[in-house]
């Protein structure tokens, strides 16, 4: 669950108790930040683009533990969210097999 759902959950959860109105307006003010911080969906396809690449740079270079702690963490991040579905994808296949991947996407 991202962060913003779990803010998201806070505020329905406590939408009907009077005391907790301090805490629905700071979970208010902490999901307009993270919206602002993500920028749109493009962007995030942008970042999690740049994330595969210095993954596969990575590897490449021999660092494949810290290629797969990227693969695993956009899996992790992403997975759940259809919009990311084809880059969750391609962390997939790298993990599983991260040269004939990475050899698949190179230019010919």
């Amino acid at each position: 669950m991202l962060a913003i759902e779990k803010y998201q959950a806070m505020q329905r959860l406590l939408a009907d108790d009077e005391e907790s109105r301090p805490y629905l307006n700071l979970a208010q003010r902490q999901i307009n930040r993270i919206r602002e911080s993500l920028g749109s969906e493009s962007d995030r396809t942008a970042f999690i683009r740049e994330k595969l690449d210095e993954a596969d740079d990575l590897y490449r270079s021999g660092n494949s533990l810290k290629a797969n702690e990227y693969w695993e963490d956009i899996i992790k991040l992403y997975g759940d969210l259809d919009e990311f579905e084809l880059l969750v994808a391609q962390a997939r296949t790298r993990l599983a097999d991260p040269r004939t991947a990475i050899e698949a996407d190179e230019p010919q």
